[in-house]
């Protein structure tokens, strides 16, 4: 069996037998996929965050997004421009990975995730997106699902708050990394 399809295995069981997730698999971009929502993110659209993981021959890509109910705020907003500039900022400026988590060590180290905007679709859906290559995961599995299932998903919960204010105008583009400057250094709860 291929590198990537162990993997593909290991986490589909993980998936469903230690978590008892509901997750939906595919192949249609060429890739074996699993898709799979999570809740409890109370400052993201309907709590949740969907997650999608491909693997590639190579390497497995994490994308970590918000619901599909975001794409409506983003559509309407006439403050798409702060958000950009908030999205740089995270990029470039912020580290993401030194965002840390209750359930993590060492995991956030390890990935250097990226916001984006989706613009391959019609949808455009604000999420977080990483790779790693095959070898590496299967030498720090335990790191990879605390990564998926604790750190993406609550990173992008803690994005939510600034990105959908500024979004709606309830928030300036200065509060906004202001807020993220205060979240990374362990100011906001």
């Amino acid at each position: 069996m291929k590198k990537n399809m162990s993997l593909y295995e290991e986490l589909k069981r993980y998936c469903e037998e230690e978590l008892d997730f509901h997750i939906k698999t595919d192949r249609t971009q060429g890739v074996p996929s699993i898709y799979f929502a999570m809740g409890n993110y109370p400052w993201c659209p309907d709590d949740c965050v969907y997650i999608t993981l491909d693997f590639h021959d190579n390497y497995l890509t994490i994308d970590v997004q918000y619901s599909p109910d975001s794409v409506e705020l983003f559509e309407n907003s006439p403050h798409k421009e702060d958000l950009f500039s908030f999205l740089n900022y995270v990029n470039c400026i912020a580290w993401i990975a030194s965002i840390t988590t209750q359930e993590t060590d060492q995991s956030n180290y390890m990935f250097v995730p990226r916001i984006f905007l989706d613009e391959e679709t019609d949808l455009h859906v604000i999420g977080l997106r990483t790779s790693i290559d095959i070898d590496s995961a299967f030498q720090h599995l335990r790191e990879l699902k605390i990564f998926i299932f604790d750190s993406a998903p609550e990173i992008l919960d803690m994005l939510a708050y600034p990105i959908f204010n500024l979004l709606s105008g309830n928030m300036k583009l200065q509060q906004a990394k202001d807020y993220l400057f205060d979240a990374i250094n362990g100011k906001v709860a």
